[in-house]
């Protein structure tokens, strides 16, 4: 399993473990190994590996890096948080917007245009999005 720091992750936006944006693919196989899985082919497509990490690219460079919280997996990270503990699949928009703010990390609400997604954009580029039916956790991610 990957060692993931998800409050250095939210607050630089600049890697996820070890992993920048426009690394090249070979990168990522040399420092992460053989991902769980592959979607997509050489031209576009997701690297997935443990605990919800996901790398997409787009021929050989890496224009996401994402965490998942979706997909029947239990994906959880610990925090320490005076009111947030973990943060997981089960996690809803007001318990992360709690951690943010503690964590005094700023964000503004952001128009997705999408009847079925919440989105947080923080001032780094990081969106968190959420499920707008179950008010859960779905995906924090930044991307080129």
């Amino acid at each position: 399993m990957m060692d993931i720091n998800i409050l250095d992750f939210l607050r630089n936006a600049n890697n996820l473990n070890g992993v920048h944006l426009n690394d090249s693919v070979d990168k990522v196989f040399e420092l992460r190994g053989d991902p769980l899985e592959i979607i997509g082919d050489k031209a576009c497509g997701f690297l997935h590996y443990g605990n919800g990490i996901r790398f997409g690219y787009f021929g050989t460079e890496i224009d996401e890096l994402a965490i998942i919280f979706y997909g029947g997996k239990s994906i959880t990270y610990i925090v320490d948080c005076e009111h947030i503990r973990i943060i997981n699949e089960k996690s809803t928009i007001n318990e992360i917007l709690l951690f943010l703010n503690f964590s005094n990390i700023e964000w503004k609400s952001n128009d997705e245009k999408n009847v079925n997604v919440f989105s947080v954009k923080l001032n780094n580029n990081i969106y968190i999005l959420f499920d707008l039916l179950t008010g859960r956790l779905t995906k924090i991610s930044i991307s080129r």
